[in-house]
């Protein structure tokens, strides 16, 4: 057996680097975009009542996780006759906190309601949560809010909870 010595040696020309410290940074993402299914505790016993649409999209204003926040609520009212009382409602989403990956953000909306002909006005506020699926940029996550809607066919304060799937 033959040893070959191995010198290591640092030279003035090359100094010691130690590796960069590991960091947790969070980004923002710039837009988060969803959609999904609502379950509507407010509507009558009948099973397809109780379902709602709901879609979602915010745009980062700040650096400090505030969006713009728009959302858009279908929710079944009455199935003889069908009638559905929509919302469309603009206002912020504001970031939180995070915990174990999970983006935990507040908002409040509001904005036009009707159903059939009859129009009024409409608010929402409460909380989503996203989490990525992956590396990708989809996520999905819970959200629940209250909605109330000045628009009369059983509408009143509404819980509304569900899950959400978008990407950012």
């Amino acid at each position: 057996m033959i040893f070959v010595p191995t010198i290591y040696a640092q030279t003035a020309t090359t100094p010691a680097t130690s590796p960069p410290a590991a960091t947790a940074t969070l980004t923002d993402p710039l837009n988060i975009w969803g959609a999904g299914i609502s379950w509507n505790q407010g509507a009558s016993a009948s099973a397809a009542q109780q379902f709602a649409g709901t879609a979602m999209y915010a745009r980062q204003q700040t650096s400090a996780g505030t969006y713009a926040f728009t959302v858009f609520d279908a929710v079944p009212t009455t199935l003889q006759p069908v009638t559905v009382t929509t919302d469309v409602a603009a206002g912020v989403a504001q970031r939180v906190f995070t915990v174990a990956g999970w983006q935990v953000y507040l908002t409040a909306a509001a904005g036009p309601s009707w159903s059939g002909a009859a129009t009024g006005w409409a608010w929402t506020g409460g909380g989503m949560a996203t989490h990525a699926v992956g590396k990708s940029s989809w996520w999905i996550g819970p959200n629940i809010r209250t909605v109330k809607s000045s628009v009369n066919n059983n509408s009143g304060y509404q819980l509304i909870a569900g899950l959400l799937a978008g990407g950012s």
